[in-house]
């Protein structure tokens, strides 16, 4: 087997996103992420690198 490793975060950008606007997180061994969620929904994977993952928030005011 191979070991790949956790995925670890290190920055979010925006530090607040309105609906509609992209997100994107960095960080590392990123690129293996198969799914991403945000208060239980399932979130849309726009780009993604070993060092990046980027969403666009969707949701805002069916989760609050």
């Amino acid at each position: 087997f191979t070991f790949v490793g956790v995925p670890k975060l290190t920055s979010a950008s925006p530090k607040f996103a309105a609906p509609g606007e992209a997100v994107t997180f960095k960080g590392s061994k990123l690129a293996k992420v198969s799914e991403l969620t945000l208060g239980g929904k399932k979130l849309a994977i726009t780009e993604q690198t070993d060092k990046a993952i980027g969403f666009v928030e969707r949701h805002a005011a069916d989760r609050w």
